[in-house]
């Protein structure tokens, strides 16, 4: 790698992580501003749990290098932000999902009370989360919290510990820390492969190819769940440590990693709109469900059921990828100028 510019030489991985916490403090607010004023469009509620899972997700990865009590309590500031969103969102991708069903393929009656009955649910956890995200206390928690991040002698106060100024680039300089972020995502993101491969039945021959595997392993909603949000980390962390990686290799891992969570978001959404809608099915909006609405509730599980199995093969296409030597080989592309 090049001898790095005096700007990457003096880049601390405390300031890093303050300019990078701030952004996300930022889009909170803007978010939270929006909702005050009365808006009720779904991607703000994505933007808004966005940037907290940025913020948290980079707390939990730097807290090894950053004072871990006030770690720990930035992380609790935004807590509420995913508590006060949970149900709004999954009943938001149920609707979303009741968008794909094509005219013909269920009772159209049927599917226009469920629809109604969701954007009944979706208005009614939107106006819980509204007062909970604009009340006072959580407002000013969020507001000391960005203004401590808006002052950059806030950078030394982020740091573990006061080392000495000799010891500061070499102990807390973004370059000081990257490996150890590439590798401790990387080994993360593949437990969960080796997870699937440990709980498997398939021989080792089935399991080495990608197109005999497809098919035959099965990746549960929990398992989908955990490699997602590590893909998440990953893509997150090399976002952060942008400044010290090679620009080429790392937009094109940027956009894989954007792929992947694209193609593991939408079985995620499956698996959350066949949850609910096995619990619907049951129940009802009105807890007596007629024979039409058993019927579309059928027809939808059948229909996702099938598309979840699809997208599960595709991902299975990557099965080769998804080992430490290959990860290895992207990191040093990633550090090492070629």
């Amino acid at each position: 790698m090049t001898e790095p510019d005096s700007r990457t030489d003096i880049l601390l991985l405390a300031e890093q992580a303050r300019q990078f916490f701030k952004h996300q403090t930022q889009a909170v607010r803007t978010c939270l501003d929006r909702l005050d004023a009365g808006e009720e469009d779904p991607e703000l509620i994505h933007d808004l749990r966005v940037a907290a899972r940025r913020f948290t997700s980079l707390i939990r990865q730097t807290e090894p290098y950053l004072d871990p009590a006030w770690c720990r309590q930035a992380a609790k500031s935004l807590r509420p932000v995913r508590k006060a969103t949970n149900r709004l969102r999954d009943t938001s991708v149920l609707i979303a999902r009741m968008a794909t069903v094509t005219p013909g393929q269920a009772p159209s009656q049927a599917w226009t009370d469920l629809v109604d009955w969701l954007r009944h649910e979706q208005h009614k956890h939107l106006e819980k989360a509204r007062q909970k995200l604009v009340a006072q206390k959580f407002r000013q928690q969020l507001e000391q919290l960005d203004a401590f991040l808006g002052d950059q002698a806030s950078t030394s106060r982020l740091l573990r510990t006061e080392p000495s100024k000799s010891d500061l680039y070499a102990l807390y300089s973004l370059e000081g820390v990257r490996t150890a972020l590439l590798f401790r995502q990387t080994a993360t993101l593949l437990a969960q492969r080796q997870w699937i491969v440990a709980e498997s039945e398939l021989p080792a021959e089935v399991l080495a190819d990608p197109v005999l595997a497809a098919g035959f392993l099965a990746i549960a909603p929990e398992v989908i769940h955990r490699i997602r949000l590590a893909a998440k980390d990953f893509r997150y962390a090399l976002e952060f440590l942008a400044p010290v990686l090679q620009p080429e290799p790392l937009a094109a891992w940027l956009s894989s990693f954007r792929t992947l969570q694209d193609q593991l978001g939408t079985i995620h959404d499956l698996d959350l709109a066949l949850e609910r809608i096995a619990s619907l099915e049951k129940h009802g909006p009105d807890s007596k469900p007629a024979q039409d609405w058993l019927e579309l509730c059928s027809t939808l599980k059948r229909a996702w059921r099938e598309e979840r199995q699809t997208l599960v093969d595709q991902l299975q296409t990557q099965w080769s990828d998804w080992t430490a030597e290959r990860y290895e080989c992207k990191i040093y592309d990633l550090i090492f100028q070629k």
